[in-house]
């Protein structure tokens, strides 16, 4: 079937124009569905690397309270990985 004979069969069948808007419009609310996943994700992410920056500060300051007070690590001479 041909791209000219396309338009012709849409006019005569209703039904096949209203598919085709509703495709459409679902294709625009899976793009922004997406477009939310992504922006949830990066939220995340960034969510994700400030509590692991809040517990390497937290370290730093048993660390520096330890040492102050000349007790062990409380992990021993383990680092952290």
């Amino acid at each position: 079937m041909s791209e000219e004979t396309l338009p012709a069969i849409m006019q005569k069948n209703p039904d096949l124009e209203q598919l085709e808007m509703a495709l459409v419009q679902l294709g625009f609310a899976l793009e922004q569905q997406e477009i939310q996943a992504e922006a949830e994700r990066t939220r995340q992410e960034e969510k994700c690397g400030m509590l692991l920056k809040r517990i390497e500060r937290l370290e730093a300051q048993l660390r520096a309270v330890l040492a102050a007070d000349n007790l062990p690590h409380p992990m021993g001479a383990q680092e952290k990985e």
